[in-house]
């Protein structure tokens, strides 16, 4: 629900956080650090994992001098990795972040706490207006929860190659400082383009309109005429270079909410697709 000030607008108003992480944002990323990562390992159980996450942050992600570690108190590295947290720019916090969610122990006794350490920073990087959420264990610019649960459905695939392409995109997506949009959106599309060939089998079809075509002819796939055409108009799959897909590419400014765009749209026509095609 929010505080009161800020429900009945009584308070200074918050600015969507696109190029910045600020003092509010990053104390409330550390506190959720603190309780659901360094206060959760601390423990005897899990003491171990606490001084490996420590070690791989100090010498793997910020690279910093391994006798310096050597001579130092956990108490003290931890205070350091803090100082750094609140001094760096701002996509360094996300850079951090992304590490330690990454990092986190993936045996099942741990994974109920991963996953709590994601909801509560998603919750504080909605309730501060930030532009990112944590998807796949990335920090990407993807603000909707629905926007979200597309891509990490169609993220869930056991199809190696649309995982693969879809794992690209939002690696491409989450690149800081600079975001690779056009590699993005590529990837994304060609998830959807090896999702219907998959399904199809064979001859890789030269396109998503012949595909859908040819998985409407075969009776694997029933879509209304208009609808095939209106799927391969919207991912611009034509392979001449006046086609929309080669528009796209071609735009000056193409940026943020064409990549994200792409990228939620192509995840859910991928789960669309395998979803259909399953129950026929």
């Amino acid at each position: 629900m929010g505080r009161f000030s800020d429900r009945h607008g009584l308070g200074p108003p918050k600015d969507l956080q696109l190029d910045l992480v600020n003092e509010e944002l990053r104390t409330r990323l550390w506190n959720i650090l603190t309780l659901g990562v360094w206060d959760k390992l601390k423990s005897s159980y899990y003491s171990y994992e606490f001084e490996r996450l420590l070690w791989r942050v100090w010498l793997v992600h910020l690279n910093w001098h391994l006798d310096d570690y050597r001579k130092l108190a956990t108490t003290t590295i931890l205070s350091m990795i803090k100082e750094f947290f609140f001094d760096c720019v701002w996509y360094e916090v996300y850079d951090l972040l992304e590490f330690v969610v990454d990092e986190y122990p993936e045996y099942p006794a741990a994974q109920d706490k991963h996953d709590s350490l994601i909801l509560m920073l998603n919750r504080a990087l909605e309730e501060e207006l930030a532009a990112y959420r944590v998807v796949a264990n990335k920090i990407a610019p993807i603000t909707s929860q629905v926007e979200v649960a597309e891509v990490e459905a169609a993220l869930e695939t056991p199809q190696d190659a649309v995982r693969i392409h879809l794992e690209t995109a939002l690696a491409k997506l989450s690149e800081k400082p600079t975001p690779d949009y056009r590699n993005c959106i590529k990837e994304a599309i060609s998830a959807v383009e090896s999702t219907c060939n998959l399904i199809k089998g064979g001859k890789r079809a030269r396109g998503l309109g012949q595909c859908l075509g040819q998985l409407r002819q075969q009776g694997v796939l029933s879509l209304h005429g208009a609808l095939a055409e209106g799927f391969a108009k919207l991912f611009g799959w034509t392979s001449d270079a006046e086609g929309i897909r080669h528009g796209l590419m071609d735009l000056p400014d193409l940026g943020r909410e064409e990549a994200v765009f792409m990228l939620v749209a192509c995840s859910a026509f991928v789960n669309y697709l395998l979803a259909k095609s399953e129950k026929e």
